[in-house]
């Protein structure tokens, strides 16, 4: 049987940090499998969808409505029952924060725009969080955006992975600095930095990374609020390539373009 370790992080609007208040402009499912397979798979802040008890609304709005465990049972539903082991929340200034202790990270750029080149590139504390904040310069705007957020989180496990095999004694002294700026809710919350060198180790060892977006179909405007449709069908077939551990078929089948699919 595939084992797998399943992570939902979360990245909050809040603008007094530490809070973890407000609602989750980034949304990304990691999953590890014993494979060695690395999936990270973004959900568009906008995509409208079923939020348990609540009907049906943006699914950024999940975590105010219910906090984390609402949102968990959110993801979880949306991609057919995927088991999620834990919650990881840290706000848009807590991305900053660890990249700047991190001693700086390495992105994997898509898009330029009027101040990242495309490609790889540097980004330190102040320019991270500017890089994952930017939207109105991408070609799919806020779609792209996920990618920039999922680029981040790729940066900041190979950079943990680097430091523990170089500088293990710089990782004793990040732990405290994680703790105090990430919030984890589950069961697993003692594995949580562990879990973040083990997939950072596949990242540099270039092992299968999958990087993609929960599909959407399109735009529309319900209640006056302009929200992302979402393409059941291929969402359907995702959230089976996750509870299989697998998406090597479904990335060969349809790509990792966040594109709406129309």
């Amino acid at each position: 049987m595939v084992e797998r370790t399943t992570a939902l992080v979360l990245g909050t609007d809040s603008r007094e940090p530490g809070t973890f208040d407000g609602r989750a402009d980034v949304i990304v499912l990691v999953q590890l499998v014993d494979t060695g397979q690395l999936a990270l798979v973004s959900v568009a802040r906008d995509t409208y969808v079923p939020i348990p008890g609540h009907g049906e609304g943006k699914i950024n709005s999940a975590v105010v409505h219910g906090g984390p465990d609402l949102m968990k049972d959110t993801v979880s539903e949306l991609l057919g029952g995927v088991p999620i082991d834990h919650v990881v929340q840290v706000d848009f200034e807590g991305f900053g924060t660890i990249a700047g202790e991190l001693g700086g990270i390495t992105v994997d750029n898509e898009h330029a725009d009027g101040r990242f080149d495309e490609g790889m590139i540097d980004l330190d504390a102040t320019t991270a969080l500017d890089f994952v904040r930017e939207r109105k310069q991408l070609p799919n705007g806020d779609l792209d955006r996920t990618g920039r957020a999922r680029a981040v989180l790729t940066g900041m496990m190979g950079r943990l992975a680097e430091i523990a095999q170089n500088d293990p004694a710089r990782l004793i002294e990040l732990a405290p600095i994680l703790t105090d700026t990430v919030r984890v809710v589950g069961d697993r919350d003692a594995e949580q930095l562990p879990m973040m060198i083990e997939m950072g180790q596949v990242i540099r060892d270039e092992g299968e990374v999958y990087s993609v977006m929960v599909p959407v179909r399109g735009f529309a405007t319900v209640d006056g609020q302009s929200v992302n449709l979402l393409d059941e069908a291929r969402t359907e077939e995702l959230g089976e390539a996750l509870r299989a551990g697998d998406l090597s078929g479904y990335v060969e089948r349809y790509g990792t373009s966040v594109a709406p699919t129309g």
